[in-house]
Parts: structure tokens; C-alpha cells; sequence
């Protein structure tokens, strides 16, 4: 079990090593506008193998004075093992603007 271990933890870490790298490649445009990401989340363990969670979050932008989306977030999880989960989430995505 620990050389399985061991064997997917450098798989996963030489994959997102690898995928960071290439994200850096891209071109940063810096401007002058504050925008304020705010989150509230409430998350409920049904019992041993079931759990689900809410997530609501408000994206202001142009120097935090104007709403740029609101989004909703409902995941539920199932426990199979100590070490695995399955699970499923959907977003809702408000562009008021």
C-alpha cells in the first residue's frame, strides 16, 4: 500500500508540477482596479458516509462598488474509504451585469 502511495503521489506531483509550469508562460495584465471576492459556506455531515455543503459568494469589481457575479455552489460526498470519496457538485453563476 505505501509504494502504491507512493508511486500516485509522484505521478499527481510531476503532473501538476508540469501543468504550472506551462501556466506561467502567459501574460499578465496588471490594472488598477480593487475587486473583492467574499464567501460564506455552510457544510452538514448527514452521517458516517454522507455529507453535503452550500457555498454562496459575491464578486465585486470596479473598485469593489458593482456587483460582477453571484455564485452558488451544493456538493454532496459519499465516504467509500478512509481514503476515498465520491461526490458531485453543481455552480450557479449570476452575471448581474
Amino acid at each position: 500500500m505505501a509504494v502504491l502511495r507512493t508511486i500516485l503521489f509522484t505521478v499527481f506531483s510531476v503532473f501538476f508540477i508540469h501543468s504550472n509550469a506551462r501556466a506561467q508562460e502567459d501574460v499578465t495584465i496588471v490594472t488598477g482596479d480593487l475587486e473583492t471576492w467574499s464567501r460564506i459556506g455552510l457544510d452538514l455531515k448527514l452521517n458516517k458516509k454522507w455529507s453535503m455543503g452550500i457555498d454562496q459568494q459575491i464578486r465585486l469589481k470596479h473598485n469593489s462598488s458593482l456587483i460582477d457575479q453571484i455564485l452558488t455552489d451544493i456538493d454532496v460526498k459519499y465516504k467509500l474509504s478512509k481514503q476515498f470519496y465520491f461526490g458531485a457538485a453543481i455552480r450557479y453563476i449570476e452575471n448581474p451585469i
